[in-house]
């Protein structure tokens, strides 16, 4: 028996680092050379790079899928009792041109997928207006920022000029840095003509994250160019985990959510906590049914941040999935006093939870009690608020509406000058 070791080849140490999942596939005597040409191999295990993995003697492909789609891969050969280390490293046609932007070439932003309604391409200035122009572009816009709780009111509109200190081009678009707070954190992008986007933000404690604006083409002739928001969190595992999951890669997302790198205990421990990674390692657990590595962090989780909407409704999809749904309803209650979580799964588990509870049968009525379902009543009519307007499709949680706790898909219509916010032309050519 040997070992194969893996190692990441990159331009950039922070891509290089990135603990992502590995296949690794044999070759029999009986494997065509076809086969071998296309990979049709026996599947060994799937793995991290952090990981080795103990194989016999022999050929053997290991193969890398990245986030972004594309694929690294490795033929090795194994002699007995001689541990190897395979190199992965992008063809290089694919390599990315600019290595400060290869972590966004290979692994992506987190999409929000959130869908504006086209300009009239006919007559786009009577939309438009007489906005600032580019090179015959318009590229007009505000962002606003707002923190607090929105389920119940209590948030207030934020300054950002605190993130413009490290904005800066990226390609077509701007890229800053969020740091994180002991509150709920969100952003609103104004263009006139279409329904402003707010965006929940991966941010919170001492996890941060870093946002892109960047330039959506329409489709259209005639239609000046629009803009979307892409949030990247700082663990970057967790981050290559929500773009398996938004390509639809569930084999990959599930493996990235048992690499060392996304364990919820050790993600929590210690000074340099990671709320947000653990997060986001809890919710692909949940959704993969991987309970037996949720453990009891998920109490942890809750407790350890009590601003943080999202160790609630982790906590009581935990309880639920457990059979505990007193404890659950009374976990996803407590989003009240918390807000919107930062992530799409929170609100459809509360809303998939709450639906099931409030559905008046003799078994529901002998576990909660009157008073608790007429709470999770009044919460469940609070989210009917939020919930038509939010884009399910993706991880991040977003919705449109200039007044955030007033959400409507209403185009924005008046002068961007009156609106308060960090104005991003500033910051483009």
């Amino acid at each position: 028996m040997s070992k194969l070791h893996f190692d990441f080849q990159f331009r950039s140490g922070e891509m290089s680092n990135v603990d992502l999942p590995v296949e690794v596939r044999g070759l029999r005597e009986t494997t065509t050379p076809a086969q071998e040409k296309q990979r049709g191999l026996t599947l060994i295990q799937r793995s991290s790079v952090s990981r080795s993995v103990d194989v016999d003697p022999g050929v053997y492909w290991v193969t890398a899928r990245l986030p972004s789609g594309h694929e690294l891969s490795a033929r090795v050969a194994v002699q007995s009792g001689r541990d190897v280390t395979v190199v992965l490293k992008p063809d290089p046609e694919d390599v990315s041109s600019n290595e400060d932007r290869e972590l966004s070439h290979f692994i992506g932003g987190v999409s929000l997928s959130t869908p504006w309604p086209e300009l009239d391409a006919a007559d786009p200035d009577a939309v438009w207006g007489d906005l600032q122009s580019l090179g015959g572009e318009t590229l007009d816009m505000r962002l606003r920022a707002f923190q607090g709780n929105l389920i119940g009111r209590a948030y207030v509109e934020q300054d950002p000029a605190s993130w413009s200190h490290t904005a800066r081009r990226e390609g077509d678009g701007v890229t800053f840095e969020v740091p994180g707070r002991d509150a709920v954190q969100w952003l609103q992008l104004v263009q006139r003509g279409h329904p402003p986007l707010n965006v929940m933000l991966p941010a919170y404690g001492q996890s941060d994250c870093q946002v892109a604006v960047l330039r959506r083409e329409s489709e259209a002739e005639g239609v000046p160019i629009t803009w979307t928001v892409e949030v990247y969190p700082q663990n970057r595992v967790a981050h290559a985990l929500l773009r398996y999951r938004d390509r639809g890669d569930l084999e990959q997302a599930a493996a990235a959510a048992t690499s060392p790198a996304m364990d919820g205990e050790n993600l929590l421990a210690g000074k340099a906590r990671d709320p947000i990674g653990a997060v986001i390692g809890a919710y692909s657990l949940l959704r993969f049914g991987h309970l037996d590595r949720l453990h009891d962090w998920t109490g942890n989780l809750m407790r350890r941040f009590p601003e943080l909407p999202d160790g609630a409704a982790i906590q009581g999809e935990h309880f639920a999935r457990l059979g505990k749904h007193a404890q659950a309803l009374d976990a996803f209650l407590a989003l009240k006093d918390r807000g919107l979580p930062l992530f799409t799964d929170g609100l459809a588990f509360a809303l998939q939870r709450l639906d099931l509870y409030l559905q008046a049968t003799t078994e529901t009525e002998a576990v909660f009690s009157p008073e608790l379902l007429r709470r999770a009543g009044a919460l469940r009519h609070r989210f009917e608020r939020w919930s038509p307007w939010v884009n399910f499709g993706g991880t991040t949680l977003s919705f449109t509406g200039f007044d955030p706790a007033l959400p409507d898909a209403k185009p924005f219509t008046h002068e961007l000058g009156l609106v308060a916010g960090m104005d991003l032309t500033l910051f483009l050519p």
